[in-house]
């Protein structure tokens, strides 16, 4: 019987990254997410990345890198940025969401950097959440793709995978970054985002993962307990205990979801319930195994 996995050592986060990178390779070799993309084309502009990562909230990458292109082609540093027309602007990111209220945003950020910091990206945490639409996953980015300076961004595909592994058991994604910066070893903070954006694209997808054929289920807690709920329960009662387990798991969201979020979508993975009065609307897709 194999010896119980320490999944919270930095040897073991280590491995983990290791794994899931020469997964990615093997999948997809030659195609680098937007952020990476535009580093290694303008040699890690941290202007740049900070505007293609504004750009990239709640968008799909393909569409990210289709705007950016367009953007920097008619509009290529801070000072024509900030001078720009905001209806251009807009029409030039249009596939984005939310396209004009980030080209307000991407213009307002700009004439903040030319006013207070000298048209330079700050390298500083606190100065940069002062930007319009800047978190920590976004000022991480900069940090990592911008200034090469070790971070940890955490968007919906890190902050997943790691609770599903079971390295986290998070409810935001910012707890999840204070988790991974508190385990993991500092020289493995640079690749982490890249890998696990690209692992979670191709292989560790929100509705289903490919969990068979993926290095990382040997230890991981998601794909273990529903090779369990498969193989071993048939009650409905005790199904229901552990799809809920797998919803905290695997929720981009945490906790929380479909009418806990009035106006949002519900989960892509999401627990369901099952009472006297009928089963909730809430679905649950389990991942194929065998």
């Amino acid at each position: 019987m194999k010896a119980p996995v320490d999944l919270h050592s930095p040897v073991a986060i280590h491995r983990i990254i290791r794994d899931a990178a020469g997964a990615v390779n093997r999948a997809r070799k030659d195609d680098p997410t937007t952020l990476q993309e535009i580093s290694d084309s303008t040699d890690g502009d941290p202007f740049r990345v900070l505007i293609a990562t504004v750009l990239s909230h709640r968008t799909k990458d393909p569409v990210t890198a289709l705007a950016s292109s367009r953007l920097f082609a008619r509009f290529p540093n801070v000072k024509s940025l900030a001078t720009a027309n905001t209806r251009t602007v807009a029409r030039l990111i249009k596939p984005v969401g939310f396209h004009n209220t980030k080209a307000r945003t991407v213009r307002k950020i700009s004439r903040i950097l030319l006013a207070k910091y000298g048209g330079k990206v700050p390298e500083n945490m606190e100065q940069l959440l002062e930007l319009p639409s800047v978190g920590r996953k976004t000022a991480n980015c900069v940090f990592v793709y911008g200034f090469k300076t070790p971070a940890i961004p955490v968007d919906t595909h890190v902050h997943r995978i790691f609770n599903r592994i079971g390295v986290v058991e998070t409810k935001t994604p910012e707890d999840t970054e204070k988790e991974l910066t508190r385990l993991a070893n500092r020289k493995d903070w640079l690749p982490l985002n890249e890998v696990f954006v690209r692992f979670g694209q191709l292989v560790c997808r929100p509705i289903g993962p490919h969990c068979a054929d993926c290095p990382l289920n040997d230890r991981c807690k998601y794909y273990n307990v529903t090779r369990l709920l498969g193989s071993r329960f048939s009650d409905w009662e005790s199904q229901s205990s552990i799809l809920v387990s797998l919803h905290r798991m695997s929720c981009d969201r945490g906790y929380r979801c479909g009418r806990d979020q009035p106006g949002r979508n519900t989960c892509q993975v999401a627990r369901r319930k099952d009472t006297s009065r009928g089963r909730s609307n809430h679905t649950f897709s389990s991942p194929s195994i065998q």
